[in-house]
C-alpha cells in the first residue's frame, strides 16, 4: 500500500530532478511546472506545462524520479499537447 502523493511534493521531485539533469539555466528556460488544479491525488495524475523544445528533456528529468518522500514511484508521460485546452 502507499501514500498518495500531494501536488507539493510532486512538485519538489520534478523541480530536482529538472535541476539535476538539466542545469540551472536550462531549467529556467524551460519553466516547467505542475499546474495544481490539473493534479488529482486520488489518481496520482496531473498535467506539467514545459516550454517548447524542452519536452524530451521534461520526459527525461520524470524518469530519473524514483523516489518521493522516500517511497518509490513510477512516473510515465500519459499524452503531450500543445495546448491544455486539447488535454480536457
Amino acid at each position: 500500500f502507499f501514500k498518495q502523493k500531494t501536488a507539493y511534493e510532486m512538485l519538489r521531485s520534478l523541480v530536482g530532478s529538472v535541476h539535476s539533469y538539466m542545469g540551472s539555466k536550462d531549467a529556467s528556460q524551460a519553466e516547467p511546472w505542475l499546474i495544481a488544479n490539473k493534479f488529482s491525488r486520488q489518481n496520482q495524475e496531473g498535467v506539467i506545462r514545459v516550454n517548447r523544445g524542452f519536452e524530451d528533456d521534461l520526459r527525461t528529468s520524470l524518469i530519473l524520479i524514483d523516489e518521493v518522500q522516500g517511497e518509490d514511484v513510477f512516473l510515465s508521460t500519459q499524452d503531450v499537447s500543445g495546448t491544455l485546452k486539447k488535454l480536457d
